[in-house]
């Protein structure tokens, strides 16, 4: 199933990219998961 990204009133196919190792999937997970899950961690 395609992905799009909407930016302003067009939108443009999100390109595909595989992964050789799912380690190498993870990884990119962990550093951007505030992008992937849109949440924030707030420590006191």
């Amino acid at each position: 199933m395609p992905i799009f990204d909407i930016s302003g009133d067009k939108l443009s196919a999100v390109e595909q990219r595989n992964f050789a190792l799912e380690k190498d999937l993870q990884t990119l997970i962990d550093r951007t998961l505030d992008v992937v899950i849109n949440w924030r961690i707030i420590v006191m």
